[in-house]
């Protein structure tokens, strides 16, 4: 007989759970967004401003950011800081993933949305970063990684349209990721 998790005290899950769900509450995300840019630093606050302004000027020549220092210098922070602030700016942010196709309940166009991809290359790490997933998962790789290792997403994918558009692409601790990938 197998046991379930009410035979231990233990409340079922619901039936559907959707951890994919990335819509915010756009009130909430302005506050935390004021909050969190008001706490950057000024070097973090020059490179916050120099991505921001990539973003909102495709003109612009600076668009490649390598952001580097130390642990605990507050780099996740930053990153975190840029997605929220764009969560609630006129440009909506929308995070790639496979189950949910809308900008938060915003905007219902692709026109009217910036793809964000956000990964990091641990599983654990993935808590540092808002809607952080690993780069494994992100862009379907094999694991481990080899020579000849190459992405499962296919050209026909719905994926690789939203890769294409993506305004920002961070990668938390890419000095970090195996060379292979």
């Amino acid at each position: 007989m197998v046991a379930g998790l009410s035979d231990f005290g233990i409340d079922d899950p619901p039936e559907e759970i959707n951890m994919m769900d990335d819509r915010i509450d756009i009130d909430e995300e302005r506050r935390e967004a004021n909050i969190m840019v008001n706490q950057l630093n000024e070097g973090h606050r020059n490179i916050f401003d120099m991505i921001i302004e990539a973003i909102n000027n495709e003109n612009e020549q600076q668009r490649l950011f390598y952001v580097s220092g130390s642990g605990r210098v507050g780099k996740s922070f930053l990153y975190n800081s840029i997605i929220t602030h764009l969560n609630t700016s006129s440009i909506k942010v929308r995070y790639i993933n496979s189950q949910y196709r809308s900008c938060h309940g915003i905007a219902k166009t692709r026109q009217n949305c910036t793809f964000t991809i956000s990964v990091i290359s641990t599983g654990v790490a993935t808590a540092l970063l808002k809607q952080g997933r690993t780069v494994h998962s992100r862009f379907q790789l094999s694991v481990p990684a080899s020579e000849n290792s190459a992405s499962r997403i296919t050209r026909e994918s719905e994926d690789v349209g939203y890769i294409r558009e993506a305004k920002l692409l961070i990668w938390d601790e890419v000095s970090m990721t195996n060379r292979l990938l």
